[in-house]
């Protein structure tokens, strides 16, 4: 089953996606290509990086 496969958690609550759910938009990390709700985060949504990868790319420094 493709919907199995193609089936996304928000980065932050975790909630799978559901096309039922109307009025809640989604984001996607510029890094890592995950997705959160946009209600989830906090910061700039226009480039938006999950806590993730802006953990990695601190230590990385």
């Amino acid at each position: 089953d493709d919907s199995e496969e193609d089936t996304c958690c928000c980065l932050v609550c975790a909630e799978s996606y559901n096309d039922d759910a109307s009025g809640l938009d989604w984001i996607q990390c510029i890094s890592c290509k995950g997705w959160a709700h946009i209600t989830c985060i906090k910061g700039d949504i226009r480039k938006y990086i999950c806590l993730n990868c802006f953990s990695d790319d601190e230590y990385s420094d």
